[in-house]
């Protein structure tokens, strides 16, 4: 990985009359600019098994998923300025379980309430729809 303002690989090569009569500008140094660089082009290589494509980073011999996706999607962001991506997604979720003695105290309790609660509500809104279509129909 590489950041910075890069010189032309051209710079020294270019004649002068090709630099004034081009149409095309020639600029020696660039703009700001990011660059990675891999060794193996097998990091966006799939393999293939006989139904098919496998997912990126899938090995099937040591049936084992290594991080090709993930990186890939890291440089990816970390190339467009994304920085902020990579670092949600990089974020874990804590699970905050339940307290398994309350649980085991009021397990009935909670199981009643989920049933009975909603069809209670659902009959008082059909009542309640019922008693506004009479008032607003007997009219």
């Amino acid at each position: 990985m590489v950041e910075g303002e890069f010189k032309s690989l051209f710079e020294g090569r270019v004649s002068a009359e090709f630099d004034t009569s081009s149409m095309i500008q020639y600029v020696s140094h660039g703009k700001p600019a990011k660059m990675i660089f891999v060794a193996d082009g097998d990091i966006i290589k799939n393999q293939v098994d006989k139904q098919g494509p496998l997912p990126l980073g899938y090995d099937r011999y040591s049936k084992l998923t290594f991080g090709n996706k993930e990186f890939l999607l890291n440089a990816i962001n970390y190339l467009l300025g994304d920085e902020d991506l990579m670092q949600v997604r990089a974020r874990e979720i804590k699970l905050r379980l339940l307290d398994k003695t309350k649980l085991s105290k009021n397990k009935t309790y909670w199981q009643v309430f989920n049933i009975v609660m909603p069809l209670l509500v659902i009959f008082i809104l059909a009542l309640a729809m019922l008693y506004y279509r009479r008032y607003k129909y007997a009219r």
